[in-house]
């Protein structure tokens, strides 16, 4: 009986898409021959019938070959060609075997057609991406994996008699209830290249086709065509539109911004190569050789050798420079010296590929995992032992994308399963070139408690078994298997030299570790074969979890070191692939410290060494450093001028340090592919005279930034930066008015504004405490608020008050006006830095808009209108913006995590017919949306932010028209139009009654008191009020502005307007100089009415919305 495996696809496609590095050919074959079944490895879905039509359909084939063939026979005997002299058993057999060769022969022409044929990657990707119900089946498979039900229903539901897309396929796959890491691999797009790769004379065939480019690129640029072509090989296989996952374009890769923007202002061109000029071969190849030109005379200038500089340039090129010299230093000159005593036999650890066994493993924080991603990139073949089937599948997507050969289980703790581990491994391997020894285990509760009175027996023993003796074991029974120089490695800690709290029993079975790898070396040295430790220092796997106090003992760690950084388990992964490559062949018996010399720091910490004193000296000699005069700029960076010629950057952090004018000497350092600047010395100060007083109070400084002319400002701001870098915003204050019965229906008089509230009760008087409702949040230096927020109840002392204009004026280093504190410049100075994160967050996550004009009205002492005075926007308004915002953003997170309700402002962006009417006017101008991508967050911020790219006034005031307008809600939902997803605001209790309600709302969170969800009709109310509010508002705004333009001053004055809405009847139009919005009737644009249309959407188009006019009062 034949029997299959392979499903009803006859392949295993689906199998290899849940498992995929598992060999199903040799598993079906070994799982159907022990059934004494006869296996079938090629099959269809008819099995196990089809394989007996299919031979039938064989000699169907065959036979009609024949009766051709004899037909043509007796044709020709016929025409008496041939005679016929006998019809034999050997004449028959004679012409079938003629008519079989005929068939052999098309055998052979069909394949010899196939391999003339050239697959067009582009037509499968398309038709591919244009049926994605082809995964429906590995999908399927997936699912089963993980036991989830009706799976086959499932996918039927949503494949069967339907056009199914990528978003289709990627919402199914994330609805599924799977893991995150299997949901990013199924979502990964299709690849082409791994169904139908191409073989080495395919690409060599694709980069003659460039041969032209390469060569006149080689000229121009001085490099060798052999580079080039190298580097075509590797990043694009020659293909010009190749497009990696991280945005680099085309034959030679190149990322826009990166190498592109360096050679377009290398060049002295504004902006970046665009994706369609790096699609064409000739400007890609022209710009990726200028590149490595680049490299070469510029980032790795000084290194000697040739070849070297080949193979720097090759790994410069793919990984950065910055990644290759800080394998050797962080000094770039001490770099290039260590590159420059290297040669080309010693470029690459491994000569050949080494075959490594691992143990250890077992999730993504393991030390093993470190080691093998090291030695995988130094292309070593690795096999894995695990300790039991349980965690094998976590440790297979772990290991994904290395190169496996097998997965062993074993216990270490039972010499009969290392036995049996390496009987296992030597029907892969014969022989292999060392293991890692990643293996310790001692009871949580003997690390934890008095070691002399929790010491057990069995605890003793159970450590040091699997801890130490394991290693021993396992090179026991693998020594007749090693190579000629071979590497075992096994890990250790300080723990075994010296008294670490909490570490206890451990720490003698690493002590009993690390003599084993001394004694091992002796013994085995006699066999060429190395044995060796690496004491990490503390680094955070679950392991360390175990420790107690674990962080501190790290932090500890970092505090003590020379380097004042965590260890990582890359860096360990680094030394053990050095200790398995070729370059350690004299090194054994030896416990190599990976602690950035934490070992040693615990030593000479406290201690006055001269030797070391002197060590301090040299290194301080060998540091390069540069004098100069320092250069400010506005965006808080500088210069270091050391002549006209030659300049160095100094970044923000360490223009702290100095000021304009300074003469300095500073440290020159590498950081990100560029040279900066650390100021060291001040050599002469640009101040001759400098006095000053700093007052404090609890180490705290408020800063109140306002109009001279106003009274006072409810918000209060005093950010504060801490040692990570985090901006912590800190105590945003807003007066405490719950007290005040206030309600939806309240209009206040100025008076009681002005004297209960703004004078009184909310006044911050210098000197005097008030109550506020104090909020604490965290934000990244990227601009990203922390999750994390606290507020709280808390009392204030006004210490200064300062103005708009003043602030911005400093800050832009204007006028002459400067804080009077020093305390006060340095608040300022990081609301100024916060306010740029965050603009530059916003930019990229959210949504800004464009800067507009504001205007205020100047009034005589009798209350005439005087003027209209034109007010930008300028950075102190910024900063104390942005701060709103955040405290808005925050305080809407805190209701919704706390209560899920409050008072929060919302914009829903579009609804279904304006998106596709929005849509269809995008069109018009090559902008390509759809209206459901548009009516998400996502989809909103995306369309801003390409508009804003765009800058055309008018399709922004366009689409502005479609737009919904904004509300209020008593649940949480998001604001489109500032790009948030929750949004309430707080931080205007006096002039907004639904700010008073969130801030009542806040404070019973904060004091634990009953709350009650505001209902639908305070909603209704406040939005009512606010309608009535902007009428009058725009009312009196209209009166006053017909007051002031009736002086004489302005009849028959040209004014430059832009236009805002067009109508049936005229054209409205706001005048730039004074902001009045103003009517223009249809006869003022044509005397005769009845010749003219004005539409919104159709005609030819004289003016549009947004033009700019002049007009005549």
């Amino acid at each position: 009986i034949l029997a299959k495996f392979n499903g009803t696809t006859g392949n295993y496609n689906a199998h290899l898409a849940a498992y995929p590095n598992v060999n199903w050919h040799i598993i079906s074959k070994e799982f159907i021959t022990s059934l004494n079944l006869i296996w079938n490895p090629c099959t269809t879905q008819i099995e196990p019938h089809d394989y007996i039509a299919e031979i039938f359909g064989c000699i169907s084939l065959f036979n009609t070959i024949l009766i051709d063939f004899n037909r043509d026979i007796w044709g020709y005997i016929s025409l008496n060609y041939f005679k016929q002299t006998s019809i034999d058993h050997e004449v028959v057999l004679r012409n079938i075997g003629l008519a079989l060769s005929y068939s052999v022969i098309a055998y052979y022409s069909v394949l010899n057609g196939m391999k003339k044929l050239k697959i067009n990657h582009a037509q499968l990707l398309r038709n591919l991406n244009q049926n994605w119900s082809i995964l429906s089946e590995a999908i399927q498979t997936v699912m089963r994996r993980y036991n989830i039900k009706s799976s086959y229903e499932q996918l039927k539901k949503l494949t069967r008699g339907k056009e199914i897309n990528k978003i289709d396929i990627h919402k199914f796959i994330s609805s599924l209830n799977i893991p995150e890491i299997e949901k990013k691999r199924c979502n990964k797009p299709i690849n082409i290249k791994k169904i139908f790769p191409l073989n080495k004379k395919q690409i060599e065939k694709r980069i003659y086709h460039w041969n032209y480019f390469i060569k006149n690129a080689s000229n121009k640029y001085n490099i060798d065509e052999k580079l080039i072509k190298s580097i075509i090989y590797v990043e694009s296989a020659g293909n010009p539109f190749a497009k990696s996952s991280s945005n680099a374009i085309g034959l030679m890769q190149i990322k826009p911004s990166a190498a592109g923007l360096d050679i377009y202002r290398l060049i002295g061109k504004k902006g970046q190569p665009s994706v369609t000029e790096l699609y064409n071969p000739r400007i890609n190849i022209n710009i990726g050789t200028s590149y490595l030109r680049l490299l070469q005379t510029r980032n790795l200038i000084g290194i000697k050798n040739k070849e070297i500089m080949r193979y720097a340039t090759i790994v410069s090129y793919v990984n950065g420079t910055s990644a290759l010299l800080k394998i050797f230093s962080k000094d770039k000159q001490t770099a290039i010296k260590i590159i420059n005593t290297m040669t080309i036999k010693n470029i690459e650890l491994f000569k050949k590929s080494k075959k490594i066994l691992i143990t250890g493993i077992s999730n993504e924080r393991s030390i093993a995992l470190g080691i093998a991603k090291a030695l995988y990139k130094q292309k070593a073949e690795l096999s894995f032992v695990c300790q039991n089937k349980k965690i094998i599948n976590k440790i297979k997507h772990l290991i994904n994308s290395m190169s496996v050969n097998t997965i062993f289980f074993c216990d270490v703790s039972s010499d009969e399963n290392i036995k049996e581990l390496f009987f296992n491994l030597k029907k892969i391997w014969n022989k292999f070139d060392g293991f890692v020894h990643s293996i310790a285990y001692c009871p949580k509760e003997q690390m934890h408690q008095d070691f002399v009175e929790s010491s057990t027996k069995e605890s003793f023993n159970l450590a040091h078994e699997i801890s130490s003796y394991s290693f021993l074991s396992m090179a026991r029974e693998s020594k007749n298997m090693l190579n000629k120089f071979s590497s075992l490695i096994t890990l250790s800690y300080l723990g075994s030299q010296r008294v670490l709290s909490n570490y206890n029993m451990m720490g003698l079975a690493k002590a009993s570790l690390e003599s084993n790898v001394r004694y091992m070396a002796h013994a085995l040295g006699k066999k060429n074969i190395r044995v060796n430790g690496i004491s990490s220092g503390p680094i955070k796997t679950v392991s360390s979890y175990q420790i107690k106090n674990f962080s501190k003992i790290q932090k500890y760690q970092k505090s003590v070191s020379f380097i004042k950084s965590y260890i990582t388990s890359r860096q360990i992964g680094n030394v053990a692939a050095f200790l398995c490559s070729n370059l350690s062949i004299g090194i054994t018996g030896s416990i190599i410290y990976v602690d950035n010399g934490f070992n040693l720091g615990l030593i000479i910490m406290f201690q006055n060494n001269p030797l070391l004193k002197q060590l301090k000296k040299n290194l301080h000699k060998q540091t390069p450093r540069v004098e100069g005069i320092v250069k400010s700029t506005e965006r808080g960076f500088g210069f270091l001028e050391v002549d006209p010629q030659k300049s160095y950057f100094i970044p923000p952090k360490n223009m702290k340090k100095v000021m304009h004018g300074d003469k300095i000497s500073a440290l020159l350092k590498i950081e990100k592919d560029r040279e900066i600047v650390d100021p060291e010395i001040l050599i002469e100060p640009f101040l001759k005279r400098f006095v000053g007083k700093i007052e404090k109070k609890d180490n705290k400084l408020f800063i109140l930034p306002d109009y001279p002319f106003l009274k006072d400002l409810i918000i209060i701001c005093y950010p504060k930066k801490n040692c990570t870098n985090l901006f912590q915003t800190g105590d945003w204050a807003v007066a405490n008015l719950v007290q005040h019965k206030l309600n939806g229906h309240s209009v206040f008089s100025a008076e009681l504004i002005e004297e209960i509230l703004s004078e009184n009760i909310c006044s911050l008087i210098p000197n005097e405490r008030r109550p506020v409702l104090a909020c604490s949040i965290t934000i990244n230096k990227n601009g990203n608020i922390s999750n994390i927020a606290d507020f709280f109840l808390a009392w204030i002392i006004s210490k200064e008050k300062l103005s708009y204009e003043d602030v911005s004026n400093w800050i832009e280093k204007k006028g002459c006006w400067e804080p009077s504190k020093k305390s006060i410049q340095n608040q300022i100075l990081l609301l100024y830095q916060l306010c740029l994160s965050r603009i530059k967050w916003r930019k990229l996550h959210a949504v800004l808009f464009k800067d507009s004009l504001e205007y205020r009205f100047q009034f005589s002492e009798t209350g005439k209108v005087k003027n209209v005075v034109v007010e930008k926007r300028r950075i102190a308004h910024k900063i104390i913006e942005e701060s709103m915002i955040i405290a808005n953003i925050v305080a809407a997170n805190f209701l919704s995590k706390n209560l899920g309700f409050g008072i929060y402002n919302i914009h829903s962006g579009f609804d279904c017919i304006n998106a596709e009417n929005t849509v269809s006017f995008l069109k018009n101008y090559n902008l390509k949306f759809t209206a459901k991508e548009i009516m998400t967050l996502k989809g909103f911020c995306n369309l801003r932010r390409v508009l804003n790219i765009l800058s055309n006034d008018y399709i922004n005031s366009r689409v502005r028209r479609y737009q919904s307008f904004g509300d209020f809600s008593t649940t949480p939902s998001p604001h489109f139009a500032l790009g948030f997803s929750e949004y309430a605001t707080w931080t205007s209790p006096i002039r907004k009654y639904s700010d008073m309600i969130n801030h009542r709302l806040l404070k019973s969170i904060i004091t634990k008191e009953k709350t009650i969800k505001p209902n639908e009709e305070i909603k209704l109310k406040i939005s009512e009020q606010r309608r009535k509010n902007r009428i009058a508002e725009r009312d009196i705004t209209d009166w006053l502005y017909t007051i002031l333009l009736q002086k004489k001053e302005y009849q028959n004055k040209k004014f430059s307007a832009e236009i805002i809405d067009v109508s049936r009847s005229g054209i409205r139009a706001k005048i730039i100089e004074n902001g009045a919005n103003v009517f223009i009737p249809a006869l003022f644009l044509h005397p005769i009415r009845e010749e003219l249309i004005l539409n919104q959407e159709i005609g030819q188009v004289f003016i549009n919305v947004s033009d700019l006019i002049q007009i005549i009062l």
